[in-house]
């Protein structure tokens, strides 16, 4: 049974406890607990915006439709899937509120599909990420700032 403080103060996110580590390999340990809910949500979000829509076997709704098809089928496609993403993060990342998400220019991100992230955490401070999406690539996701 986990010690109720510390079952108050965690903030790193449940699989991130029980793996010891974050995706990119960081221990839990090693990192500022203040850090911990921020990695946390950074790699939900990575996971999220990588994953296929309806592959899994848990939530059909869970990730993003098949990125390129969209490309070739939707006139507006940038528009369509800067949208698809905020409603996702709405509904599956429920420590992000008054999310928004825009597109940068092509010629800034060097990819034509980049976004950046804004939103407030529970506790009103503001984050920001950055999203890229590459052809045969997983989301690349980056905590610009909190």
């Amino acid at each position: 049974m986990w010690p109720k403080m510390w079952i108050k103060n965690m903030k790193a996110g449940l699989i991130d406890v029980l793996r010891g580590k974050f995706q990119d390999d960081l221990s839990v340990n090693q990192v500022d607990p203040d850090l911990h809910q921020l990695l946390s949500i950074t790699d939900n979000l990575k996971c999220l915006l990588s994953a296929r829509q309806g592959v899994g076997s848990g939530d059909p709704e869970y990730g993003l439709p098949d990125i390129h098809d969209l490309q070739r089928h939707v006139s507006n496609s940038s528009e369509e899937l800067r949208g698809l993403i905020a409603e996702k993060i709405k509904r599956f990342e429920p420590r992000l509120r008054k999310i928004r998400v825009e597109a940068i220019p092509a010629e800034q991100a060097h990819s034509p599909l980049a976004y950046r992230i804004f939103a407030e955490l529970l506790d009103r401070k503001r984050v920001s990420f950055k999203a890229v999406f590459r052809a045969g690539a997983v989301a690349e996701l980056q905590l610009l700032s909190w």
